[in-house]
């Protein structure tokens, strides 16, 4: 799965921040969306990438 997230190396840690809490959002719905029995498509999408 590729969320197409910024790489923070070298950034000032307020990127890193945002990159660790867009991706703890990120997995947060994912595991709602698990849980609603979703599908592989409805949380993935048919071009493989995340949606948020």
């Amino acid at each position: 799965m590729d969320w197409g997230l910024e790489d923070p190396y070298r950034k000032p840690i307020e990127k890193y921040r945002e990159v660790r809490d867009e991706i703890k959002r990120r997995v947060l719905k994912l595991i709602e969306d698990l849980k609603a029995g979703k599908g592989r498509e409805e949380i993935i999408g048919r071009k493989g990438t995340f949606t948020p």
